[in-house]
């Protein structure tokens, strides 16, 4: 094969390796701006620090888990932000959803099994309050079609939040499988350790 043949091919597999998250890739995410930060002053979202990431080179999108306190500190909140990635493997777009129980207290007791509504949009909390810990990991265009339908389902029907039987620890088990990701065992314990255990039981040589 001719030399300049070669180095036209390495191109263009580069120029589509580093176009990956690029524009093109943008109508996957309409229908989303239920998923922002906007009415909250963060349009863009905010970043983190990481405590741990599992990025592979070329791959256009991401899922970051990210864990918060909650108004009372104890026990915590655990909720996901993802979108595209630039060539250098840095966030394009930045889509929160968690789920978040709603009225807890007051609608409880009102369910045999004491479970409530739930809201996956994301809260004042979500938006303004400090990131604890981050787990970023990146997604092939296949994983994040498969993310983005899990998204869309559970904004059209948000499941309902039990503490003991599926809580934010299931919801963002149940998007990570998307990647292959384990879930971290007990899901009723504070999300800090729930977060700590997710993260161990996937990246073990941590």
């Amino acid at each position: 094969m001719p030399l300049r043949l070669i180095l036209a091919l390495a191109l263009t597999v580069a120029g589509a390796a580093a176009n990956a998250g690029e524009p093109k890739f943008a109508p996957m995410e309409a229908g989303l701006s239920s998923l922002s930060c906007t009415a909250y002053g963060k349009p863009s979202g905010k970043p983190a620090r990481l405590t741990a990431a599992r990025l592979r080179e070329g791959d256009p999108a991401y899922v970051e888990f990210r864990q918060r306190p909650s108004r009372q500190w104890f026990p915590g909140h655990m909720y996901m932000v993802f979108g595209r990635l630039d060539a250098a493997g840095n966030p394009l777009t930045r889509h929160y959803i968690g789920l978040d129980p709603q009225h807890y207290l007051r609608d409880a007791h009102r369910s045999p099994d004491h479970s409530v509504a739930s809201a996956v949009t994301p809260s004042g909390k979500d938006c303004r309050f400090p990131v604890i810990n981050a787990y970023r990991v990146s997604l092939t265009a296949t994983q994040y079609k498969r993310l983005l339908a899990k998204a869309r389902a559970a904004l059209a029907h948000p499941p309902r939040w039990s503490l003991n039987r599926y809580n934010c620890h299931n919801f963002a088990a149940d998007l990570g499988s998307v990647a292959g990701l384990k879930p971290g065992g007990n899901v009723a314990v504070p999300s800090f350790a729930y977060f700590h255990a997710f993260i161990q039981a996937n990246e073990p040589q941590r």
